[in-house]
């Protein structure tokens, strides 16, 4: 009994060993998948990355894409879904592996997330009511906006929003969602700018105007300042002709006073006044009387003789 006893206990801890020995082992192997698993999340997202390379590579066919025909078809799988969405494919796998592999603090990964779920959802809506104009205009079929909206964007998303909202209401609305992600990922509010950007826009507009009035004010005030100089040299120059005419008058009644005052010295009436009588000469001239006027001379009588 006790040799039997011993086997079934030796069994049992046999047992129970196998058990943490193929307990550990799983262990080890699950630790090393989810050791392995963000490095080959991050490979899946450069692999998606090059499969959507908008552009051709250097030494393939033009056309032709990088990882060959899994790659289009993992592309044209990603655009008919997501459209300009599937941009945010490889964000989304890279924040996917960094979450697993604990890579980044959790701030950053949250902000990742917020991210690349923005990229995915808010691109092709804005693609979708952006290109809706252009669509209505020209006439071309929704299809010939599936590699921008993808199904998410022109039927998931984009299109209902426009039933509910109309095409403005859509448009606000995935100008608030672009602001919300800036606000949550970067910290940036464009409000704030816009806003900021008007105030100045105010103020240097207030500026402008001010400098504006104050110019006109002070062209006015030199008008003003002309007017009032040439009215004064106006009045000045009438002053002075005034002045001129007053010395004028003053001047003739002062020869008319002077003639009066000459006119009443003299009584004697003015008239034609008799010819001045000659006088007779003074001096030895007087005494020898008027002399005979000259010219040839007299004979001479003829004496008796002797």
């Amino acid at each position: 009994m006790a040799r039997g006893s011993g086997k079934a206990k030796g069994s049992a801890a046999s047992r129970k060993s196998g058990a943490r020995r193929e307990a550990a082992g799983t262990g080890r192997g699950n630790l090393r998948f989810r050791r392995a698993l963000p490095g080959l999340t991050a490979f899946a997202a450069i692999l998606v990355a090059v499969a959507i390379l908008p552009f051709d590579v250097p030494g393939l066919p033009p056309g032709m894409n990088p990882l060959g025909p899994a790659g289009q078809w993992l592309r044209d799988w990603l655009v008919l879904g997501l459209g300009l969405g599937s941009v945010a494919a490889p964000l989304f796998l890279l924040v996917l592996a960094a979450t697993l592999g604990q890579w980044w603090s959790p701030e950053w990964r949250k902000r990742g997330w917020l991210l690349s779920a923005g990229l995915v959802v808010l691109l092709p809506v804005t693609a979708y009511v952006l290109a809706r104009p252009l669509v209505a205009e020209t006439g071309c079929p929704p299809d010939a906006r599936s590699a921008w909206t993808g199904l998410l964007g022109a039927r998931a998303i984009g299109a209902p929003l426009c039933g509910w909202f109309g095409w403005l209401g859509t448009v606000l609305l995935a100008g608030l969602g672009w602001i919300v992600v800036s606000v949550l990922v970067f910290g940036f509010n464009p409000l704030t700018l816009a806003g900021s950007g008007i105030v100045v826009a105010s103020k240097g507009m207030g500026h402008a105007a001010r400098r504006v009035a104050s110019a006109a004010g002070d062209a006015a005030a030199s008008r003003r300042e002309h007017r009032r100089q040439a009215r004064e040299r106006k009045r000045a120059e009438e002053e002075q002709k005034k002045a001129e005419a007053r010395a004028l008058a003053e001047q003739a009644a002062q020869e008319a006073a002077l003639a009066r005052e000459e006119a009443q010295a003299d009584p004697t009436p003015a008239g034609p006044t008799a010819p001045d009588r000659p006088t007779a000469p003074s001096g030895p001239a007087a005494s020898a009387g008027p002399t005979a006027p000259s010219g040839p001379a007299a004979p001479a009588e003829p004496t008796a003789p002797d």
